[in-house]
């Protein structure tokens, strides 16, 4: 119970700071359709797809209801380390200060510079029985002008 409650309070929570344009410093490969295969989850019903982070292959979980990109720093060993830190408010009302760090994420093909926040997935990576490093948000996720879950084909299809 503890650990759906943790993993529910990640996903559920929202950060307490400035909300930054996730389209600066981008570098676009193309203006189509992109898609990108889902990946199963056995133990969780969630989106998982392979992206990079930091030039590393990361899965992520796609979540609307997060406004920033979530790492786990350790587990992904980046060696760029918080640039400040920054209040996260979680479901049951607590703020917990975690590091904000810029990194280069790379999904559909499009490099983002963004605004990430730092801290251990370990309790969501037990609940999704899976290597879960990062979360993506709509700081990334309103880069493009519309996605689509295509649950007949299993694709994350990103429309320009």
């Amino acid at each position: 119970m503890r650990c759906a409650a943790a993993f529910l309070s990640l996903f559920l929570a929202f950060p307490v700071m400035a909300n930054n344009d996730p389209t600066s410093n981008t570098k676009e490969t193309g203006r189509q359709e992109i898609r990108i295969p889902m990946r199963p989850s056995p133990a969780l019903s969630a989106v998982l797809v392979d992206i990079k982070i930091d030039n590393q292959d990361a899965l992520v979980l796609v979540d609307t209801g997060t406004t920033r990109v979530i790492i786990d720093a350790n587990m992904l060993k980046l060696k760029s380390k918080p640039e400040r830190s920054a209040g996260f408010l979680q479901l049951d009302g607590h703020v917990k200060n975690v590091g904000v760090m810029k990194e280069t994420i790379i999904v559909a093909g499009i490099s983002l510079n963004v605004d990430a926040m730092d801290t251990d997935l370990q309790a969501q990576r037990k609940l999704c029985k899976c290597d879960l490093s990062g979360i993506i948000g709509l700081n990334v996720l309103q880069f493009f002008s519309s996605i689509e879950l295509n649950f007949k084909t299993k694709e994350l299809v990103f429309k320009p």
